[in-house]
């Protein structure tokens, strides 16, 4: 099995109404790439609750984000005929169809469910390893290539732990 890319969203707020605000992946050799999503026009919605989290403001997206086209060119680019692995499930994949659909092309990649490569045995050891991996990175800042990363790395780690030996 090849170590998965993992790509991870912030949002401006939960459920439908929120948008991405951040996009990252970690890709098979750990190289990642980040980025801040200026907002779209009827992108409006704002959770200062989740504010608190990623401490990104809305002020700082429309100065440094990104547009949403250069942003799914980009991805495109990148991914282009891969699966790339999601642990948000139903909302990462709705929050990379609200990205593509903004930008008015369609995602030449996969996206899928970090589950569906997680086995039972690599399941009953995540939850420890993570946060093992969260406290070696001793990151200061929730940034999605960080989630990305530290997912895909808890993807390794259990992986060759229950395969080991």
């Amino acid at each position: 099995m090849q170590v998965p890319v993992v790509l991870a969203m912030e949002a401006s707020a939960t459920g439908r109404s929120g948008y991405p605000i951040e996009v990252g992946y970690s890709h098979r050799h750990g190289d990642g790439w980040c980025t801040l999503v200026r907002p779209e026009p009827g992108w409006l919605e704002w959770d200062d609750g989740l504010f608190h989290c990623h401490r990104i403001s809305r002020d700082t997206l429309q100065t440094a984000g990104r547009t949403v086209p250069e942003i799914a060119a980009f991805l495109n680019a990148r991914l282009q005929g891969l699966t790339v692995y999601s642990e948000s499930g139903s909302s990462g994949h709705y929050r990379l169809q609200q990205l593509f659909t903004a930008a008015g092309v369609e995602a030449m990649f996969r996206l899928a469910d970090l589950q569906e490569i997680i086995s039972s045995s690599q399941r009953q050891i995540w939850q420890t390893t993570r946060i093992q991996i969260e406290k070696e990175l001793s990151l200061t800042r929730r940034r999605a290539s960080n989630q990305a990363r530290i997912a895909q790395l808890t993807w390794l780690r259990t992986f060759d732990t229950v395969h080991a030996g």
